[in-house]
């Protein structure tokens, strides 16, 4: 059951600490601060494309790319590694295929580098190596794997994916020929059910209280609304919504998996939000930026420990918190731990993946558990 006194005091002390608009937060440096910067600088410093499909379609989001990759040297500084004579042309022609098909969703710090097409080129130059990619064989994919045992399972599955996307994207542009299949040979890892990682009310109290500006905006976001750092970082004013019983809601309309969405919005974060008084995005960030920068503060208020910590929290265990807080307040108001409801505000197609989030009050098991073998108190 949920300590209503408790989530009182915790409302009153986030409604009474002192806001102020942040502004744009600019993306200069990922270990300083962010900065402040008007829609002037950052026009100025960064070029916009209008016609990529997606958010534009709709008048959401803003997409900042660069229309072209000069060649491997700028994804790759020479003297990281080997430069195999296959790397330009890969690169040049992914990269239009991404650019075209309005694949390329992150703010970019420099012209022709996003993090996403990096990663993924990086991962199919350690699966190749000296091979050209019509040449590799599911066993080189094997092998790479197989050299990296310590890879955690929700890696290895996003590492298995980008060599899929890569593999197929070079079919699709002649680059390898049909035939090289070594990718459909893949089988992706499953992902190993866990126990829930929720923030503590007291670690919430904290970070809504004593974290620094934009932070604790962030943290309100994904305690109060579920939101993960993706959509954080690309939230507008625009999408603070009404349904059609004048309740106020916050439309995700680029969630995971191509959902447009909505979910729903507290007063607190509903002022949080008309503070900004802009109908453009809050904060122009990346979504890795963003984790980063939320992690650093955690790690300074206490909340986190520095590195990966081993009690697995992390910003995202904000989202893990928003479902358990969920689920205990529907048992509360139904009278019963409404799963499916907690699916739907957590957006997701199955009630098995919202079970990995939501941690399920288990105080009527312990009293059923502790009645049960309180008679075996050998002595004591």
């Amino acid at each position: 059951m949920l300590n209503q006194g408790l989530v009182e005091n915790l409302v009153n002390v986030v409604a009474d600490s002192g806001r102020k608009k942040v502004g744009h937060v600019g993306i200069k440096s990922a270990t300083s601060a962010p900065s402040v910067s008007t829609d002037t600088e950052l026009i100025s410093e960064y070029v916009s494309y209008e016609g990529l499909p997606g958010n534009n379609k709709t008048g959401r989001g803003m997409r900042i790319v660069s229309e072209y990759v000069g060649g491997i040297d700028e994804l790759w500084p020479k003297g990281k590694s080997e430069v195999e004579p296959w790397h330009d042309e890969v690169v040049k022609a992914l990269w239009r295929r991404n650019f075209h098909n309005g694949n390329v969703i992150a703010i970019v710090e420099d012209a022709g580098n996003t993090l996403a097409f990096k990663n993924a080129f990086h991962m199919l130059r350690m699966v190749c190596g000296s091979k050209h990619p019509s040449e590799v064989t599911i066993f080189d994919i094997y092998d790479f794997f197989d050299s990296r045992p310590d890879i955690a399972t929700g890696t290895r599955r996003h590492y298995q994916r980008q060599i899929k996307q890569m593999f197929t994207g070079m079919r699709n542009l002649g680059i390898i020929p049909l035939t090289c299949t070594p990718d459909l040979d893949i089988k992706l890892e499953k992902a190993k059910r866990g126990q829930p990682r929720p923030l503590s009310m007291e670690m919430v109290t904290n970070l809504i209280t004593n974290a620094k500006e934009p932070y604790n905006y962030w943290f309100a976001l994904g305690c109060f609304a579920g939101m993960r750092a993706s959509e954080i970082a690309m939230i507008r004013g625009e999408d603070l919504e009404t349904d059609a019983l004048g309740n106020y809601c916050i439309r995700i309309p680029n969630g995971k998996g191509g959902t447009n969405l909505t979910v729903p919005c507290t007063d607190y974060l509903r002022e949080m939000i008309l503070s900004f008084n802009t109908k453009g995005r809050l904060w122009v960030v990346t979504p890795l930026y963003l984790s980063k920068l939320a992690g650093a503060e955690m790690v300074r208020l206490g909340v986190k420990e520095k590195g990966r910590d081993s009690r697995g929290i992390s910003f995202h265990s904000s989202r893990h918190y928003y479902a358990t807080m969920m689920l205990a307040a529907s048992k509360s108001v139904t009278g019963q731990k409404d799963w499916d409801l907690v699916r739907q505000v957590m957006r997701h197609k199955d009630i098995s993946t919202t079970q990995i989030y939501a941690y399920s009050d288990n105080s009527e098991v312990n009293n059923v558990a502790e009645n049960a073998f309180s008679r075996f108190n050998f002595g004591h």
